[in-house]
């Protein structure tokens, strides 16, 4: 299918939290790398629920979009007060599954991307009270949140899904592309995906 518009659909990360300034934000660099309209629909605190919630007004309503690109999981991940996470696992992958089952209806392509890796010990530097409670009941947040980028994986390949790697690249160096919260891609890292992200359009010569 011709591209004719990209959406970044999905949590903090396509938002942009972690990088110095907007302009260093991975969807920023995409979106003034091509020559394309680029949709910015990222959304702090997000998960997979709230995505299924404005999938009609964010996605499915612009007749500008032909590919969107989708990255949820983080907050899904996250456990609350109540030790339990904000989305467990297959409620995770049921989200996920309609969100690219109604974007394909809606004759566009849907692009999975997996997770970036967290670093852990800054994340125990930030988060001290949420590590010692997530690790007593779910182990350490850095192998429970890959659990739902794991999750990501398995279903693209179940589905036959386009797929982004982004994990793969940030994982060579978690030290130096993780922000100072452990959680959130610096600029180094929000450049890494956005590259990523590019590499797998190049076939269509969008490039200004």
């Amino acid at each position: 299918m011709k591209v004719i518009g990209i959406i970044c659909f999905g949590d903090s990360v396509l938002a942009g939290t972690g990088a110095s300034t907007r302009d260093n934000c991975c969807s920023k660099i995409i979106k003034a790398s091509v020559n394309i309209p680029v949709f910015l629909k990222g959304l702090n605190r997000d998960s997979s629920s709230g995505g299924l919630n404005r999938l009609e007004s964010d996605v499915l309503q612009n007749p500008s979009c032909s590919h969107v690109l989708i990255l949820f999981g983080n907050n899904d991940s996250w456990i609350r007060s109540n030790n339990q996470p904000e989305t467990t696992i297959e409620q995770f992958e049921h989200n996920i599954k309609k969100i690219v089952e109604q974007i394909t209806a809606n004759n566009k392509i849907a692009i999975l991307l997996n997770l970036q890796p967290l670093d852990g010990e800054k994340f125990i530097q930030n988060f001290p009270n949420h590590f010692n409670e997530q690790t007593a009941f779910y182990g350490d947040p850095v192998s429970w949140q890959k659990q739902y980028s794991d999750s990501i994986e398995r279903m693209v390949h179940a589905y036959e899904w386009e797929f982004i790697d982004i994990r793969t690249p940030l994982e060579k160096d978690v030290t130096n592309v993780i922000g100072p919260d452990g959680l959130h891609p610096n600029d180094l890292g929000h450049k890494i995906i956005a590259e990523t992200v590019l590499n797998y359009f190049k076939r269509y010569g969008l490039f200004i």
